[in-house]
């Protein structure tokens, strides 16, 4: 129990005690009516029991709170654990380059993988480039004509149809 909290139970429990105390010593001396005692011990019980009721309601709120920062707890270390499992993925994939993708929006990331998804394609990692540029010439660009002919047969495929295209007088191609 926090220590400031402590200290007002233990206050609201001796002023209680005092003023039974005190009830009681009236009753004793006769200096009061057996009406005016019934009605205070009356509120006495009210604030007894509304005390009560208070002390059962922060011990459920402190029950639930641990119950949530122990759920949230476990989320984090799963969510943690994802993105550690993700980083490690990437660099074994060779994705050195995952932290630049990141910090794009995810809207743009989210079209972009659609859009390479829906094509088949995909981009190369910067590792992949770099073992590219790191063979010796000859065998660097036989895997670079492997790799990108899909690339350049698509390219090869906009630049005819854009030759056999017919240019209107006002300069669009049908």
């Amino acid at each position: 129990m926090h220590k400031v909290y402590k200290d007002i139970s233990l206050d609201f429990e001796r002023a209680i005690r005092q003023m039974q105390n005190d009830l009681q010593y009236l009753a004793d001396k006769g200096n009061v009516s057996k009406g005016f005692i019934k009605k205070q011990n009356q509120i006495l019980k009210a604030l007894i029991s509304y005390y009560n009721h208070t002390q059962e309601q922060i011990e459920f709120s402190r029950s639930e709170l641990q119950q949530t920062q122990l759920a949230n707890s476990k989320y984090r270390e799963q969510l943690t654990n994802r993105i550690i499992q993700f980083e490690a993925v990437c660099i074994m994939h060779g994705i050195m380059d995952f932290p630049r993708f990141i910090a794009l929006p995810k809207v743009i990331l989210e079209d972009w993988a659609e859009r390479l998804h829906k094509e088949k394609r995909f981009l190369y990692s910067d590792m992949l480039k770099d073992f590219i540029a790191d063979l010796p010439p000859e065998k660097g660009k036989l895997l670079e004509s492997i790799l990108y002919e899909p690339a350049r047969k698509e390219i090869k495929a906009l630049l005819k149809g854009v030759k056999n295209s017919k240019i209107l007088k006002d300069g669009t191609r049908i």
